[in-house]
C-alpha cells in the first residue's frame, strides 16, 4: 500500500483521477468523491485504513488539515486549468473585456498576474480561507457587477441565484497528476524517514554509549535504553523535558551555546546516579542550519563499591572532600568558565594547579574535583604547605621520618591517598628536596622513603594551589622547572569575587542572611551600603566578605544599615597604613581601586590618554571612575 488516498468533491472528478491513475500506473490506495459535510469521517476511516496522505482541494482540504493529524496535499489548478476557464466565461457573455470573478480558498490557485494582458479579461480574485467568508466574497463580488462568477458550490449557487452566468472550478488531470507527484514525494520522504527513524532506534538500542536527542529548544525527544537505566526513568516520562530539568550539574547556558552555534561542541564529566560519565554535545545541521543536538554519554567506570569497614575508616579520619560544583556561586560568566572546566579536569587522572587569591574556592575546586571523579569513593586529604618545616613536610608527605622504630612503616598523606586525591595547599611552600620527591612521585608513581630505598608504588592524584605567581618563582630559582610543567598542564585561574559581581552579590545576601538567622537579629541594607559593599575590593575575597558580614551584624546600631556605617567599618577594619618620616600612620579608608587609579594617573603625570590606554578603557569611562571615587585634579582620593 502506498498510503494515498484521493478525496474529491464531484464524482466526474473523481472518475477523471481514477482514468488518470489507471493509465499512467500511480500507486493509490483508494480514490472517492465525498460531500463536504462527511469529508472528517471520511477522512478519519482513510487514516485507520492506514493512509498516512490525503489528496484533497479547497473547502475540503483546509477541513481535513485542521481536524486531523494527517498530511494533505493541496490539488492547486495550474495556470492551464485556470486560462480555460476564463476562455469559457468570455464566449459565455461574448464581451470584449468581461470582468470576471474567480472566487475560491487560498490553497487552490496558481499565479494569475499576467491573466489580463493574455486574455483581455478584467479578472478579479476573490480569495478566502473560511467557507462563511466565501459567501462575503460571492456577494461583493455581485455587489461589484461582475459579469462571470467562477467558483465552487457556494459561489455558484450563489450567482445563480443573482443571474449571473458562472462555472464550476473543474481540476482536470493536469493538477490531480500534479497533486499525486507531489504526495508520492511526500510518501518517499516520510518513507525514508521512517526507515531512518528505525534504524536509529535500533543504533540507539544497541549502543554502548547513552545517547539523547534534543530539539533547538533543548528539550529531549528520543533517547535510548542505556539512559533510561541510567536516570531510573522511562523515556515516555524524559520525552519533553528540559534537559538541564533531567541532569543537574548540565550548564544550560553551554547547552544553548551549541543550540545558537555560537560553540560546536559542549563536553564535560558529570555523575548520574552515582556512576560517572562524560558527555558530549554537538549540533545537529541540516543544510547548514541547526536542527537540534545529540547528547551521547559515555559511562566511563562503574562506581567503585569500597567495604563498610573501609569507608567508615576515611570518615574516622576526615580523609573525604565535602565539597562539590553546586557549593560553588558561579552565577558570574567567569565563574562559570572556571567551574565548567575543572568539571572536564575531573575526567583526569593527571595533576590540577588551582591558581586564586587569598579566600577564593581554590580548596571547594579541588574537592569537587576529587567528588567528581572515579576517585569519589577514596580518600581525600588536604595539606598546607606553609609554616611547615621541610621535614615536617616529609613526614607528613612521603612517612618518611624514621626516628623510632614506630615510625618506621608508618605512611604519609600520598601512601594513605593511593587511589585518592592529594590537595596541596600553598604548593610554593615546599621544599627544594620535597619538590624533587613530589616529582618522582607524580612522574613515576613512586614513594620515596628516604635517599636510597623505594618504598612503593603510588596512584595519588594531586591538586595543588597557589596565590603566587608560580613561574615567577621557578624564574626566581625558588621553584623546580620540571615540577612547575607537571603541575601547570591542567591549570585553572579562580577570578577574585571583585571580578564576579554577580557572585558577590548572591555571598553577601546569603551571608547575610546566614549571619541574621544564627543571631536572630533583623538587619537590612540600604541601597548605597549594598553599592558600598559591590564596589570595595574585598582583598581576601569570600573568607574576607563573611568575616565583615558577621562583624557588620554583630554590631550594627540600627535595623537599616547605611553607606556610612559600611564605610566607617571598612576603614577601621582595613585600614591604609602610610609611613611618613619612618612612622607607619593610619589614614582615612581609600577604596583599593580608587588608589590604583590614582597611582596610575600620578605615573603618568594626569595624561588621561596613555592612563586610559593602560587600562584598557576609554576617557570617557575613565572620567566616569574618576568623578566616582573623588579623584581631583592633584590625583587625590
Amino acid at each position: 500500500m502506498s498510503g494515498i488516498v484521493i478525496l474529491l468533491p464531484r464524482e466526474h472528478m473523481a472518475q477523471e483521477a481514477r482514468q488518470l491513475v489507471d493509465r499512467e500506473g500511480y500507486d493509490i490506495d483508494e480514490i472517492k468523491s465525498i460531500q463536504t459535510a462527511n469529508i472528517i469521517s471520511e477522512a478519519r476511516t482513510a487514516v485507520t485504513k492506514g493512509a498516512s496522505i490525503i489528496i484533497a482541494r479547497g473547502y475540503q482540504a483546509l477541513i481535513i488539515k485542521r481536524y486531523t493529524n494527517v498530511t494533505v496535499i493541496n490539488i492547486v489548478l495550474t495556470g492551464q486549468e485556470l486560462g480555460i476557464l476564463v476562455m469559457k466565461a468570455k464566449k459565455l457573455v461574448n464581451k470584449e473585456n468581461p470582468k470576471i470573478a474567480v472566487i475560491g480558498f487560498n490553497n487552490m490557485f496558481s499565479n494569475t498576474n499576467y491573466f489580463n494582458e493574455l486574455f483581455q479579461v478584467d479578472l478579479v480574485t476573490y480569495l478566502s480561507d473560511t467557507e462563511e467568508k466565501i459567501q462575503t466574497a460571492a456577494d461583493q463580488a455581485i455587489s461589484e457587477q461582475v459579469d462571470v462568477i467562477i467558483g465552487g458550490d457556494t459561489a455558484i449557487m450563489a450567482a445563480k441565484e443573482a443571474q449571473i452566468p458562472c462555472l464550476f472550478l473543474e481540476a482536470t488531470e493536469d493538477s490531480i497528476r500534479e497533486a499525486i507527484l507531489v504526495a508520492q514525494k511526500a510518501s518517499y520522504a516520510a518513507n525514508v524517514e521512517k526507515k531512518h527513524n528505525a534504524q536509529m532506534e535500533a543504533m540507539l538500542d544497541n549502543s554502548f554509549n547513552g545517547i539523547i536527542r534534543l530539539n533547538t529548544a533543548g528539550e529531549i525527544v528520543n533517547t535510548n535504553r542505556i539512559m533510561e537505566e541510567l536516570f531510573l526513568i522511562s523515556k515516555s516520562d524524559l520525552i519533553g523535558k528540559k534537559i538541564s530539568e533531567v541532569i543537574e550539574g548540565i550548564d544550560e547556558r553551554k547547552v544553548q551555546s551549541v543550540l545558537c552555534g555560537e560553540d560546536e561542541i559542549y563536553s564535560s564529566f558529570i555523575r548520574i546516579k552515582e556512576t560517572a560519565v562524560v558527555f558530549m554535545l554537538s549540533a545537529v545541521l541540516v543544510e547548514d542550519v541547526i536542527d537540534g543536538a545529540i547528547l551521547s554519554f559515555n559511562i566511563v567506570k562503574k562506581p567503585e563499591q569500597k567495604e563498610a569497614a573501609t569507608m567508615r575508616e576515611m570518615y574516622l579520619h576526615g580523609f573525604v572532600a565535602r565539597g562539590n560544583f553546586h557549593h560553588i556561586l558561579c552565577k558570574s560568566k567567569e565563574m562559570s568558565e572556571c567551574v565548567e572546566l575543572a568539571k572536564i579536569y575531573a575526567m583526569s587522572n593527571s595533576p590540577v594547579l588551582i591558581y586564586g587569591e587569598v579566600g577564593t574556592e581554590k580548596e571547594l575546586i579541588g574537592e569537587a574535583i576529587h567528588n567528581n571523579s572515579l576517585r569519589k569513593s577514596s580518600p581525600f586529604i588536604s595539606i598546607n604547605c606553609n609554616d611547615l618545616t621541610e621535614e615536617m613536610q616529609e613526614k607528613i608527605l612521603f612517612g618518611a621520618f624514621e626516628d623510632t622504630e614506630k615510625d618506621k612503616n608508618k605512611l604519609g598523606a600520598l601512601g594513605t591517598a593511593n587511589h585518592g586525591t592529594v590537595l596541596l595547599g600553598e604548593v610554593e611552600r615546599l621544599g627544594k628536596r620535597m619538590q624533587y620527591k613530589l616529582f618522582r612521585a607524580i612522574k613515576s608513581k613512586i614513594l620515596i622513603k628516604n635517599d636510597i630505598e623505594k618504598a612503593m608504588t603510588i596512584d595519588a592524584r594531586i591538586i595543588a594551589t597557589t596565590n603566587q605567581n608560580l613561574y615567577e618563582i621557578v624564574k626566581r630559582g625558588e621553584f623546580r622547572e620540571d615540577l612547575y610543567y607537571l603541575l601547570n598542564g591542567l591549570c585553572i585561574t579562580v577570578p577574585p569575587l571583585r571580578n564576579r559581581t554577580e557572585d558577590l552579590e548572591k555571598l553577601i545576601h546569603q551571608q547575610m542572611k546566614k549571619v541574621l538567622d544564627k543571631y536572630s537579629r533583623y538587619h537590612v541594607l540600604t541601597g548605597p551600603a549594598k553599592e558600598a559593599l559591590l564596589r570595595y575590593y574585598w582583598n581576601g575575597n569570600s573568607l574576607q566578605v563573611e568575616s565583615f558580614i558577621e562583624r557588620m551584624i554583630l554590631t550594627a546600631k540600627r535595623r537599616s544599615i547605611d553607606a556610612d556605617y559600611v564605610q566607617k567599618l571598612l576603614a577601621d577594619l582595613y585600614p591604609l597604613i602610610q609611613t611618613e618620616d619612618g612612622e607607619e600612620k593610619k589614614v582615612i579608608y581609600r577604596n583599593p581601586k580608587a588608589q590604583e587609579l590614582a597611582m596610575i594617573l600620578e605615573k603618568h603625570g594626569g595624561d588621561r590618554g596613555l592612563v586610559a590606554q593602560e587600562l584598557g578603557i576609554s576617557k570617557t569611562t575613565l572620567w566616569r571612575h574618576m568623578k566616582k571615587y573623588g579623584i581631583t585634579g592633584k590625583f587625590e582620593v
